[in-house]
């Protein structure tokens, strides 16, 4: 482990992703993001015969009773999160959120354009298995709970004069479930569930606009790393034959990942 770490320390990759950090503080960046969000329900935890029991005047409002959360929340309000979540973590970059005359001044390496045309929030139902090894009894025993989910998927449009691909990335926001099976006279399963709400999503939106800045700024840096690669490269040198660097501003230093990161789109 320590023979690895070292040779990471001194890779090519590495001292590329240095430069880049300090090349690039100052950067200004300009954000733009969609005036309205697509807020789909995808809950399917009414079946159709209860649906069928509920007069017709009444299933619309029925069948809202179950939405948790994207029928109350406000488009302004997450988006006004987000952005401000992420400016702040740019400053945590050393970047900052600054919107120039994009007709004069063309996306360079210290211009960054970040444009996502479409944030779309899926309301579902999940299962969530609990499963315990009773001893008494010598056997597993599972039960599913059901439990809301919020998907928050993401398209991003990026460039900085080098690039203009459009990647992808999605958040699951879920409930908590804490949960157990007990054994007694008869098996039963013990759990608590906290729910997701408004308030939660919105907090959550905090979360989201700290991970697209630092989606961002990988994929810009990565960007710059197999681009340096290429021009010293005898070889053909394709992306995914070289590590994906992320780099963490508030203890400085880089690690590798593989799902962790945008998902390029064709």
């Amino acid at each position: 482990m320590v023979l690895s770490l070292f040779l990471c320390a001194c890779s090519p990759q590495k001292r590329l992703a240095q430069k880049f950090v300090k090349q690039t503080k100052g950067a200004h960046v300009a954000l733009y993001v969609p005036t309205e969000l697509v807020k789909l329900n995808m809950r399917n935890d009414v079946t159709e015969d209860e649906i069928d029991s509920i007069p017709l005047d009444e299933r619309a409002a029925y069948l809202n009773s179950f939405v948790r959360v994207i029928n109350d929340m406000d488009d302004s309000t997450f988006l006004d999160i987000l952005i401000a979540s992420f400016e702040s973590a740019l400053n945590d970059y050393g970047l900052k959120l600054d919107y120039w005359d994009i007709e004069n001044t063309k996306p360079d390496s210290m211009h960054w354009f970040i444009d996502i045309p479409k944030i779309e929030i899926q309301e579902r139902v999940e299962s969530y298995l609990i499963r315990d090894f009773l001893i008494d009894r010598g056997l597993w025993y599972s039960y599913n709970v059901q439990m809301n989910v919020l998907n928050v998927a993401s398209w991003f449009e990026l460039s900085n004069g080098n690039t203009d691909k459009t990647v992808f990335t999605e958040q699951n926001y879920i409930d908590k479930v804490d949960g157990y099976i007990k054994d007694g006279e008869t098996v039963t399963a013990k759990y608590t569930i906290d729910t997701v709400t408004v308030d939660g999503f919105y907090r959550f939106a905090v979360a989201l606009g700290k991970l697209y800045a630092g989606y961002s700024y990988d994929y810009f840096m990565n960007l710059y790393i197999y681009e340096n690669l290429l021009k010293n490269s005898t070889e053909p040198l394709l992306p995914e034959s070289i590590y994906y660097y992320r780099y963490d501003p508030y203890e400085r230093y880089f690690y590798y990942t593989k799902d962790d990161k945008f998902i390029l789109l064709d």
